[in-house]
């Protein structure tokens, strides 16, 4: 009988994997959850995204569960999962944590560069994913002269083996996005939506036999397992549990990690070109989408963060802090106020965005005896290196906002009366994730073995952010697309 091939998953992992096969004629079919192919136009430029988290339709909420907060998580209901909706920001990561990640895999830092030189593009060519830098304005400016003063060497933010600054990259073309999607584009109508598969099917011999939804049986010899760290994880826990498979600890969760993110705010004295002060005039919107339309450099297709800075706060010459300058204040992060979506503060402001590059903390994952929901428990901060590492970081963002405000640029920082009296409080109160799961099916859970494949299973192979035990880098999307890439060529 002929290989048939199911990718379960059509998000950054899935699309690349199957766009690899499609380059190999193989016969593949690839399954999604996902109810819509597209969203409106209006949300192609990076910078409307974060409007889209308004639209109940395109986005489904799974929640993570932190010393009694809700924290909000968000899954894409649409064709090519979270390069489609999360921030556009590109960063490949450090050399050093990818050979260390790689020791897990029969695949060598080499894979990795030429994966990447073979997906991504400075020269906006449309068969691949498109890296734009990002515009930067007299805030950057002022951040830059600030680290520069403290020693921090400029540098390419794509990368994070070494201290540095410098503007951020973006995946994103002249006008709106770039992901794997858009620029795979044949794969797109090869993709099955609104598929869920519940748990795959394994005869008496361990192999493969094809999988349970909810439109019914399929039949496959050969799955790939693509859904990111809450979807591969769930069908593999579901996967063990029904077909009952003889391992020598059952397994009820599974170890999983997220970057924790927090923010320091600041309200500016005066005008500095901020998205607040955009938001808020129509003439200023105006100006912005000419801009746009004619090509040139702005916030449209930006995340709203437009620079950044790689630091080693524990002095062991790695960095293990990225901190961005996000151009906006907003209430509530998302869907932690009463309304979904951004909601800028009226006020001229900014903010710093805090990120743990590769925290130690380590959460949990499981399927809900109750209701049948994943339950994600991030544990943030419950290893106390990574709480040193934030507390200092803070201090760093709040010498920088006092130095503005000695020279009459920052009118006040917010909650620093808070932050003075309570930091571990301000932490743990304010952190959010940074949508940046990974784990859950990994080698050191004893999900997977160096070749990607499911242990003591045939033809079950997972490669996604799920089956990273740790973080290369301060965004996922590059490190997905690489490795899922250098699997689908090296190894299937």
């Amino acid at each position: 009988m002929r290989d048939k091939t199911l990718i379960i998953g059509a998000g950054t992992a899935g699309i690349c994997i199957a766009n690899e096969l499609f380059k190999k004629k193989e016969d593949f079919e690839i399954f999604d959850t996902a109810e819509y192919k597209n969203y409106p136009f209006f949300f192609k430029p990076p910078l409307m995204i974060g409007f889209l988290f308004g639209r109940d339709n395109f986005i489904k909420e799974n929640n993570f569960y932190f010393n009694d907060r809700e924290i909000p998580y968000y899954i894409p209901n649409i064709i090519g999962g979270s390069s489609e909706i999360n921030g556009c920001v590109h960063s490949l990561g450090s050399e050093k944590s990818w050979r260390k990640t790689l020791e897990d895999f029969n695949l060598n830092f080499e894979d990795i560069k030429y994966a990447y030189e073979e997906n991504f593009s400075k020269d906006q060519k449309k068969e691949k994913i498109q890296i734009r830098e990002s515009f930067s304005n007299d805030l950057d400016d002022d951040f830059f002269s600030f680290l520069t003063k403290r020693g921090v060497p400029y540098g390419n933010t794509e990368f994070s083996d070494t201290e540095r600054f410098g503007t951020l990259k973006n995946n994103s073309g002249q006008f709106f996005r770039s992901t794997p999607l858009s620029s795979f584009y044949k794969i797109k109508k090869l993709v099955k939506k609104d598929i869920h598969v519940n748990n795959i099917s394994i005869d008496n011999n361990f192999n493969v036999d094809g999988v349970f939804t909810n439109k019914g049986f399929f039949k496959f010899n050969k799955i790939i397992l693509a859904a990111g760290s809450i979807g591969s994880s769930r069908i593999i826990l579901n996967t063990f549990l029904s077909n009952k498979i003889n391992i020598q600890k059952p397994i009820k969760d599974l170890a999983i990690k997220d970057q924790p993110n927090v923010r320091i705010k600041f309200k500016l004295n005066s005008q500095k070109g901020t998205l607040n002060e955009i938001y808020s005039s129509t003439f200023k919107r105006l100006i912005l989408g000419i801009n746009y339309l004619a090509g040139k450099r702005s916030f449209f297709t930006s995340s709203g963060a437009t620079s950044a800075v790689y630091l080693d706060l524990d002095n062991d010459e790695v960095p293990d802090v990225k901190i961005q300058l996000v151009q906006f204040t907003e209430k509530g992060r998302l869907s932690s106020n009463t309304s979904r979506g951004i909601e800028f503060d009226p006020n001229p402001g900014f903010s710093l965005g805090i990120t743990i590059l590769n925290p130690k903390s380590i959460g949990r994952l499981s399927i809900s005896k109750l209701d049948d929901r994943t339950l994600v428990k991030p544990n943030y901060f419950c290893n106390d290196e990574d709480l040193e590492l934030c507390k200092k970081a803070i201090k760093f963002c709040l010498e920088f906002g006092k130095e503005l405000k000695d020279i009459g640029i920052v009118n006040e920082i917010i909650d620093l009366k808070l932050i003075k009296n309570d930091v571990e409080g301000y932490i743990k109160t304010n952190v959010f994730s940074s949508y940046h799961l990974i784990g859950g099916c990994t080698l050191e859970n004893g999900i997977i073995n160096k070749n990607f494949n499911v242990t003591d299973l045939n033809n079950l192979f997972i490669c996604d952010a799920s089956v990273m035990s740790d973080f290369v880098s301060s965004n996922s999307h590059a490190p997905v697309v690489c490795l899922s890439s250098a699997f689908a060529k090296n190894i299937l």
